[in-house]
């Protein structure tokens, strides 16, 4: 028991308190994970489990956990991942903490619970803002997380009524000085200098910056995301050229700042550099001190995920048609060209690290191209495991020996490719194995429980059940499986 670093119990219909005897838990100081999601268990989240310096995955959803979530999960330097969502915890969130303790935090879920009070700001960043769903009495400021804005106490209107019942004289005074001060504030404004803008392209172009800038309006929109917003503008040049144009979020949080700085560097290194018929090409960025923009070619399709997951959505703005097996099957063959290309054809090789269907998008003949390599790295050394401070990746995706060991390479990337290749096959999402499975986790049961007489057909999506491609979608079913095998 000393030496176990992986306890995993989820599903097994346990009940009752979790242990708190200080003696039983010093012996799993050694404990990094530690799963008991999807039981009955109750009463509070022991004291000892927030004193384990070597946590790192804590999941505990999906119970009738109750109490408060306190200070002290902050001091678990190792987290990366802690879920409590879907349990009876209640009470305000933790106050005392701090922006820097959540850094190593990639994965935090408090929903569907009965938390109330105002979010504290320190969690409200970009990657957290889902994580607070479904709590009736929780607010925020300006609406983070699409919560309610918490009321507050009008001062300035309080101070005027003080003023008004007070003397007539101090009024006159107090709008006197604040006449002052917004004429002052407005020269300020004015005098301020206009943001320099810079741009550079990768190849030859036939447009400015003040094309991109007079064409960044929401009637442009075509997407936004955790990290900015998507634009598709025409250029109306004489070669009737269409680019996508994504903005980087400006963040005032110093770390969040750093974060998205990081993944806009990792970008225009990378992809600024390489060049592959299946790989995104980057035109060029354009830069200030204010805002960063990405130029890209348009890919008019748009990305797989939509083209597989959304095609019933009420909110799709086109009618999607049905993709065949053939334009699935060369979508496979497109995507795994470029990530050879990129772990074998380049020097040094380079990991992806975040290979998934919404960002592997199609032009108009659906032919496929990698694209987001904000989260990309380059490896010292082809092959060998290299320590990385944080998991990241988007879940379903993520291959467990990287979420629990933080050593990588390029691997990460085939197995996140498997579940893409599942989700062609399938028809269901990386996450939508059902239950509390993922998808590469529902194929595998599936696969163990089936007769291998039937070839598998229950796992086949209806769209592509057709005889004269049974074979292929088999075989490709089968590649899935064995790139997301552990």
């Amino acid at each position: 028991m000393q030496n176990m670093e992986t306890l995993d119990l989820h599903s097994n219909s346990l009940s009752g308190r979790i242990p708190d005897d200080p003696r039983k838990l010093k012996n799993l100081s050694k404990l990094r994970i530690l799963d008991l999601s999807s039981n009955t268990m109750n009463g509070t989240i022991p004291n000892g489990i927030w004193r384990m310096q070597n946590m790192e995955v804590l999941n505990l959803h999906n119970n009738s956990l109750s109490g408060r979530i306190p200070d002290d999960f902050c001091k678990l330097k190792n987290l990366s991942w802690l879920l409590l969502n879907e349990n009876l915890l209640s009470g305000p969130l933790p106050e005392n903490v701090t922006q820097s303790q959540l850094t190593s935090i990639f994965q935090l879920n408090f929903s569907s619970n009965q938390l109330t009070g105002k979010i504290p700001s320190p969690f409200e960043m970009k990657r957290f803002q889902w994580s607070f769903l479904s709590n009736p009495g929780l607010c925020s400021s300006d609406h983070f997380g699409n919560l309610p804005m918490c009321p507050r106490l009008h001062l300035k209107m309080f101070v005027i009524i003080l003023l008004v019942f007070g003397s007539t004289i101090l009024i006159c005074t107090g709008l006197i000085g604040l006449t002052k001060i917004k004429a002052f504030s407005s020269k300020q404004k004015a005098d301020a200098p206009f943001p320099q803008w810079k741009l550079t392209a990768f190849q030859a172009i036939d447009y400015d910056i003040q094309d991109i800038l007079c064409n960044l309006i929401d009637a442009n929109l075509v997407g936004s995301g955790g990290s900015g917003k998507v634009y598709k503008i025409c250029l109306g040049n004489r070669n009737g050229g269409v680019i996508a144009v994504k903005q980087i979020w400006c963040s005032s949080g110093e770390l969040e700042h750093d974060v998205l700085e990081k993944q806009f560097q990792a970008e225009i290194e990378i992809l600024g550099s390489i060049r592959h018929a299946n790989i995104i090409k980057l035109l060029g960025y354009i830069s200030s001190s204010e805002s960063k923009l990405l130029i890209y070619e348009y890919m008019e399709n748009g990305s797989l995920y939509e083209w597989l997951h959304q095609k019933d959505e009420p909110t799709t703005s086109t009618t999607r048609r049905l993709l065949n097996w053939p334009i699935r099957m060369s979508i496979a063959i497109d995507a795994a060209r470029g990530l050879c290309y990129m772990h074998h054809g380049c020097s040094p090789a380079i990991a992806h690290r975040d290979v998934e269907s919404s960002n592997i998008l199609l032009d108009p003949q659906f032919k496929a191209k990698i694209a987001d390599f904000g989260l990309a790295r380059a490896l010292l050394k082809a092959g060998e495991p290299e320590s990385v401070s944080a998991v990241v990746g988007s879940f379903g995706y993520i291959a467990p020996e990287f979420g629990s060991s933080r050593k990588m390479n390029e691997k990460v990337d085939v197995y996140s490719f498997g579940v893409v290749l599942l989700e062609l096959v399938t028809g269901r999402r990386a996450n939508g194995g059902g239950g509390y499975e993922n998808l590469a986790q529902w194929a595998w049961r599936q696969f163990h429980q089936d007769d291998e007489d039937i070839h598998l057909t229950n796992l086949i999506d209806a769209e592509i059940r057709d005889p004269a491609y049974s074979r292929e979608v088999q075989l490709v079913l089968k590649l899935g499986l064995i790139c997301t095998g552990t």
